[in-house]
């Protein structure tokens, strides 16, 4: 079976806009893809299967086949030219919490589509898969990033969306940084965070930001980032308080050069210069009794892994 990680995704920031008409609101978001994430396998079958395990499999336990979405992906792809009754035997291991902000089902859904594509030898063009791909979710386009934009000169890579996450395209290129994920082990309603955000005061068009072609240092990148915002911090903190918990013991960290809450939340990141560090803050996470993990953050893979 060829297999695929399906990379957290990680918004360094996220600018939120107005409403538009399709009810979607316009975003700008600079993303990062650390290696660490639910991790996908496909192999040739005659029907069309899907086997949970790891961690968080239990959370996926009740779904109706219909609502999960590395099946719904499968199927998407399945209408493309010569993918009418082919099957495949896929495996999930869940290893991120849902509902977290870190892309989630989302980004297995997009591995499915890179994993499917290859495996049924279709013909779908990158392009054509990012557009099914925001089919699925918002941020579909953004976490099919890595496995499509390849390794760019050796730096490290990250991404930035727009639209309403529709038009994606690479962004600068990274220093080297260990990035902690800590969730407080609450999921967080999107749909309902973003009520609370259009409830606060009616959205202008959205800020974007002018970005270095590269960051030399994490000092130099995080300078840069406190230029930036995540509109969804102050509604999702109002639903979920334990969130502002995480941000300030992610400040108060030996080693963490800039921290922030990912995507609607509730998971938060801290990027740090060592991975001594960014491991050590990570079992003082676990302590709390948190959700806690240590990635680095390194250059995109450019397919799937044998």
């Amino acid at each position: 079976m060829a297999e695929l990680l399906a990379r957290a995704k990680v918004n360094l920031c996220l600018h939120v806009g107005a409403t538009r008409p399709d009810g979607l609101h316009d975003i700008f978001s600079l993303a990062v893809f650390p290696m660490t994430g639910d991790r996908l396998a496909a192999g040739p079958a005659d029907d069309l299967t899907l086997t949970i395990d790891g961690p968080f499999a239990g959370a996926l336990a009740g779904l109706a086949p219909g609502s999960n979405l590395v099946l719904r992906a499968a199927r998407l792809l399945a209408g493309e030219p010569g993918g009418a009754g082919k099957g495949a035997e896929l495996r999930l291991t869940k290893n991120l919490p849902p509902a977290s902000g870190i892309g989630g089902g989302t980004a297995d859904a997009a591995a499915a589509m890179v994993l499917l594509r290859d495996l049924w030898g279709l013909r779908t063009s990158d392009q054509r898969l990012m557009a099914l791909s925001f089919l699925i979710g918002a941020d579909g386009p953004l976490c099919l990033a890595p496995h499509l934009f390849g390794k760019r000169g050796g730096g490290l890579f990250s991404a930035i969306a727009t639209g309403a996450g529709e038009h994606v395209r690479a962004g600068p290129l990274m220093p080297p940084f260990w990035m902690l994920l800590v969730n407080p082990g609450q999921g967080v309603s999107t749909a309902a965070i973003f009520r609370l955000f259009d409830a606060d005061a009616p959205a202008g068009p959205t800020d974007r930001m002018a970005f270095r072609p590269a960051y030399a240092s994490l000092q130099d990148l995080g300078a840069t980032l406190a230029l930036t915002r995540n509109d969804l911090s102050a509604p999702a903190i109002s639903l979920c308080p334990a969130i502002r918990d995480v941000l300030s013991f992610l400040e108060r960290q030996p080693g963490c050069g800039f921290s922030r809450m990912s995507g609607s939340g509730a998971t938060c990141f801290g990027l740090f210069n060592s991975q001594q560090a960014a491991l050590k803050a990570g079992n003082a996470a676990r302590g709390r009794g948190w959700w806690a993990e240590s990635a680095a953050a390194v250059s995109a893979e450019a397919g799937p892994v044998a």
